[in-house]
């Protein structure tokens, strides 16, 4: 049997040496099955490559209501190479829109950035905290490559996720000192 079949499970009937060539023309028919099968029943969960890279339409922010939400939440953080703010949704995926302005040179060189920072996001989007809505901004430099929006993306990301999803702080409730003006009225009583 040829070797390109040897990694597909074929009936060892079918693989013992055979002098008649009808037997092999058998076994060669029945192995072409076996394999059809085989690719026909894949699950691609039962891969060890299960993890997909690929952008999903859901994973884009493009309505400019979606823009103004995430604007005015007032999250952000920013560095040497990218500026994000960041919003919290309730969906199970993280979402991403770009804003590269024309203040960035052409349209060529705002496209190549554009292109990079997609690629960024689309590279990092299972190390990037679920639940947020970002918008990516990048800085005015000529020099930042995929590299450094990668490194940039990641660590601003954690930093924004660690605020949006920080648990509300409880108040004590301890009575705080009274004001200097009622110590002065229960002074004034006792005289």
């Amino acid at each position: 049997m040829s070797d390109c079949f040897a990694r597909y499970a074929v009936p060892d009937i079918l693989t013992s040496s055979k002098d008649s060539g009808f037997e092999r023309a058998l076994s060669g028919i029945i192995s072409v099955a076996v394999v059809r099968l085989q690719i026909a029943n894949f699950d691609p969960l039962d891969s060890p490559m299960t993890t997909s890279f690929r952008l999903t339409p859901q994973m884009h922010l493009r309505r400019p209501q979606d823009f103004e939400r995430v604007y005015g939440s007032g999250e952000r953080a920013g560095d040497g190479h990218l500026l994000v703010f960041a919003f919290r949704n309730k969906l199970d995926v993280s979402r991403a829109g770009l804003s590269v302005s024309k203040k960035h040179g052409s349209a060529v060189r705002r496209n190549v950035k554009r292109r990079r920072l997609r690629e960024a996001f689309r590279l990092l989007q299972h190390d990037i905290p679920i639940g947020m809505d970002l918008i990516l901004i990048p800085r005015q430099r000529d020099d930042s490559t995929l590299a450094d929006f990668q490194a940039s993306l990641k660590s601003i990301a954690n930093r924004l996720a660690r605020k949006l999803f920080r648990p509300p702080q409880t108040q004590l409730n301890v009575h705080p000192d009274p004001p200097p003006d009622s110590q002065l009225q229960t002074e004034g009583d006792g005289k």
